[in-house]
């Protein structure tokens, strides 16, 4: 099992121009091209750019999530591809719960 205090874990939203990310402390946009170079300054300033230790979760979005999946295949990136059901019902979930406990 992995340790993910050891790691650089990524949420990635993923649209047509652009990745939304969110690396713990930050929250950014770069651009969504063949490449990513953008994404790879990111995180080469987060923890000098070793690869081994980064986590990329994001939901599949078609043809829209093909670049980030590249990436992280030539980089040899952990990915957690998160499945867009049920996170949708556990955002709603969470959602529900919030609004319970401030009333």
């Amino acid at each position: 099992m992995l340790n993910l205090e050891e790691y650089l874990v990524m949420g990635v939203d993923v649209s047509k121009e652009e990745l939304s990310v969110y690396d713990g402390e930050r929250h950014y946009k770069v651009s969504n091209k063949r490449g990513l170079e953008e994404l790879e300054e990111r995180i080469r300033e987060a923890n000098g750019g070793d690869y081994e230790r980064v986590i990329i979760s994001f939901e599949p979005t078609g043809g829209y999530s093909y670049n980030l999946l590249r990436f992280c295949s030539e980089k040899r990136i952990k990915v957690m591809i998160v499945n867009p059901y049920k996170s949708s019902h556990f955002s709603r979930h969470l959602s529900r719960k919030l609004c319970m406990i401030r009333n």
